[in-house]
């Protein structure tokens, strides 16, 4: 789903924190992306806020990037 109006902030926000934390873990999006069995692309729209960032992934997220879900979002 693509994001519009004022929710894309929200996400932009996220995706960028998420950006933030798997650099400094030193994994790539394609590292990520697979692990969560997603294309490399989707991550990517999903890190740039252009789609929404389905709530089922962030605790395996978390877990990939050895955080709480807490601490990472």
């Amino acid at each position: 789903m693509t994001v519009i109006g004022s929710p894309r902030s929200f996400f932009v926000a996220l995706g960028a924190r998420m950006a933030q934390f798997r650099e400094a873990s030193d994994i790539t999006q394609t590292q990520i992306a697979e692990a969560l069995g997603l294309t490399q692309q989707s991550h990517a729209s999903y890190v740039t806020g252009r789609r929404r960032i389905p709530v089922s992934t962030l605790p395996s997220t978390a877990r990939l990037l050895s955080l709480s879900l807490e601490d990472a979002f």
